[in-house]
């Protein structure tokens, strides 16, 4: 609902759209996104693997601070 909700407020509402469903992919995981949408887009594996590579590097960080 958050991004279809950016999407029709209109302006540049893509950009908030990218954003908040990039906010909520990385949130909720995978599974949470839509089988649909993934389907529709070609790289959806590619951007599965950076968002795991993000995720990586995230917990890397937050483990060498707590050290």
């Amino acid at each position: 609902a958050a991004v279809r909700d950016a999407m029709a407020a209109g302006g540049c509402c893509a950009s908030r759209a990218s954003y908040a469903g990039a906010c909520l992919g990385l949130w909720l995981g995978r599974e949470a996104v839509p089988q649909d949408w993934l389907q529709r887009y070609d790289a959806a594996d590619s951007v599965q693997q950076w968002a795991q590579q993000v995720g990586s590097f995230r917990a890397a960080v937050v483990a060498a601070e707590e050290c």
